[in-house]
């Protein structure tokens, strides 16, 4: 009898997809989009030795994708997630998704003689992506934490 009893919290536990939490859930989904993102922040819209006119659209896509991002995570049941973490990496994605945008605004816009002002906002998004990471990391988040790829110049 015990034997049929732990098989059938065996059997239930694989039914259940291996017993995992919503919140592990949430984790994995996450991560598994930032992987993803990270590959192409690291790839296709990755920067070449400046940021520039040439990168308007690559700004643009990886401000969407960081959006999307969040929005594909907000759909998710939080479970036991700390709710009040959860929002603030929400927000930190929305914050440099903003910042990314008013950097190619900036870019678009640019007067000669404003390079200077030009790489100093370059950092702003760089900036929030490190605080992105540290809000991602206390969620509970692995690759989410890992924002390396979305600054302007990673090396």
């Amino acid at each position: 009898m015990r034997a049929a009893m732990g098989l059938l919290v065996i059997v239930g536990c694989v039914a259940l997809a291996g017993c995992a939490s919503e919140r592990d859930k949430l984790l994995e989904a996450g991560d598994k989009s930032c992987t993803a993102l990270n590959a192409r922040f690291a790839g296709d819209l990755a920067f070449g030795e400046g940021v520039g006119m040439n990168d308007l659209a690559k700004m643009s896509e990886r401000a969407r994708l960081a959006e999307e991002l969040a929005a594909e995570v907000r759909k998710l049941p939080a479970g036991e997630t700390d709710q009040a973490a959860l929002n603030k990496w929400l927000d930190s994605l929305a914050s440099w998704a903003e910042e990314e945008r008013k950097l190619a605004e900036a870019i678009k816009t640019a007067k000669f003689g404003s390079d200077m002002a030009i790489a100093m906002q370059v950092t702003i998004p760089d900036s929030v992506a490190k605080t992105t990471a540290e809000a991602a990391s206390t969620v509970g988040f692995t690759t989410c934490s890992q924002t390396k790829e979305w600054m302007a110049f990673p090396k």
